[in-house]
């Protein structure tokens, strides 16, 4: 089955760089290197001006995240993140999750112990459908890189739900990602959450209040862009 999508992928969408079009790559390094890391200091909720961790202190009383680091913009990689999950080409996790590496290392994120990479699950009728869980990818690739363990079964999909690209509005988004999520063994431990794009910031709302209800400590938010509806 694997290889029957490979061969419609490529016949449908021949392998190239997506930005300018050079052959056997979806991405070259050149112009993964255009791609800017975001800088500006702003609480990813309420857009406030803030310092340091992408939340404020408000908005962090009120949500449970600790710190929250956004990669890029989002207009800089729409294409490849609506290839990736929308039409199914799985090789582009890569340089996504490069993409985050970059920023975690920008920002200089401080890893304390005990800390494991959990990604956002998607349900299983979703993942019979596409085939693979883009954020799943995305984190163990991180878990590589930064030599942090990742866990896929401490938070579990347990509610199939309409896509939130579909809905219109942030309560529409609230009530539809409520209870979604089952958490489990995440006692005392440090999560990072991989995500792939955040717009209301619903989905990690409700990943990082079912997690600290499980008595999870610090929650680390990562993801590659913030969107808006």
């Amino acid at each position: 089955m694997n290889k029957i999508k490979e061969f419609v992928l490529d016949l449908f969408f021949p392998k190239k760089c997506l930005k300018c079009n050079r052959p056997d790559i979806y991405l070259c390094p050149a112009c993964f290197n255009k791609i800017e890391v975001k800088k500006e200091k702003t609480c990813f909720l309420c857009k406030k001006t803030n310092q340091e961790n992408n939340i404020c202190q408000k908005c962090k009383s009120k949500t449970k995240i600790d710190k929250v680091i956004i990669a890029t913009q989002y207009k800089q990689v729409e294409d490849l993140i609506k290839k990736f999950k929308y039409q199914y080409i799985k090789e582009l996790y890569k340089p996504l999750a490069l993409l985050i590496l970059k920023a975690i290392k920008q920002n200089k994120l401080q890893i304390p112990k005990n800390t494991i990479i959990v990604p956002i699950p998607i349900h299983k009728r979703k993942l019979k459908q596409r085939g693979f869980n883009q954020s799943e990818l995305m984190a163990k690739e991180l878990s590589k890189r930064i030599n942090i363990p990742i866990k896929t079964n401490m938070l579990k999909r347990v509610k199939t739900s309409v896509p939130q690209a579909k809905t219109k509005t942030k309560k529409e988004r609230e009530r539809n990602i409520k209870n979604s999520f089952k958490a489990k063994n995440v006692k005392n431990k440090n999560i990072i959450l991989v995500d792939d794009v955040i717009t209301t910031g619903s989905t990690i709302i409700e990943a990082t209040k079912k997690l600290k209800n499980e008595k999870a400590n610090k929650i680390i938010v990562l993801a590659i862009a913030q969107n808006s509806l």
